[in-house]
């Protein structure tokens, strides 16, 4: 009979939120609290207007904020994106795969 042994958790850091372009921040699961894979990450998007940023073209506006890396992502699919709505904070959370392929899903209803 093989015996299993389990693993200890890994010592976890404090969630750290990154300041990004326009207000964007990013906190990186992977980097902090969350498991190493699959990366995950999440951003709060402070306007309607950066928010339509990031609605026209998902995939260019991960990549230039470089929250996977200098390697980026080959496609952002949307699954539940919230609509643009005035004065709104948006929270938009990021799974990337090995890949890299990232699901982006989105709330309008941020409260901090």
């Amino acid at each position: 009979m093989k015996q299993t042994t389990s693993r200890a958790p890994r010592k976890m850091r404090p969630a750290k939120w990154e300041n990004l372009e326009n207000g964007v921040k990013t906190l990186k699961l992977w980097q902090s609290t969350g498991p190493r894979f699959p990366e995950i990450a999440i951003l709060l998007i402070p306007s309607s207007a950066e928010y339509g940023t990031f609605l026209k073209n998902p995939k260019r506006y991960v990549n230039g904020l470089k929250i996977f890396g200098r390697k980026g992502t080959r496609r952002v699919i949307g699954c539940q994106l919230a609509r643009k709505k005035k004065g709104t904070l948006y929270a938009v959370i990021l799974k990337h795969e090995m890949d890299c392929t990232s699901v982006a899903i989105s709330s309008s209803s941020v409260r901090l």
